[in-house]
C-alpha cells in the first residue's frame, strides 16, 4: 500500500525523515476504513487501473456525500 497511499520513513533512529509519494496523494479522496475510500467519479478509472495492475478485486458503489465530505474534497482542489 506504500505505492498507493505513500509512506513516511525514518533512518538512523529518526535522525533522517523521508516521504515516499503515493498514487492517491494527487487524487482528492476520503479514506473511511481500511480498504474503503471515497473519490470523485472522474477519478474512478485511474484508481481502478492502478489497482488492477495488482490483480486485486475491487467493488465500486455510488455514495451520496454529506456537505462535510464535499467540503473536505473541495479543499484538495483549491
Amino acid at each position: 500500500m506504500q505505492k498507493f497511499y505513500g509512506q513516511d520513513s525514518t533512518s538512523w533512529n529518526g535522525k533522517y525523515r523521508h516521504h515516499r509519494h503515493g498514487f492517491m496523494e494527487d487524487i482528492p479522496h476520503r479514506k473511511l476504513l481500511r480498504g474503503v475510500i471515497i473519490l470523485k467519479r472522474e477519478d474512478r478509472e485511474k484508481v481502478l487501473d492502478f489497482l488492477g495492475s495488482y490483480s486485486l478485486t475491487c467493488y465500486v458503489r455510488e455514495v451520496k456525500l454529506t456537505p462535510d465530505d464535499e467540503d473536505k474534497l473541495r479543499q484538495f482542489q483549491d
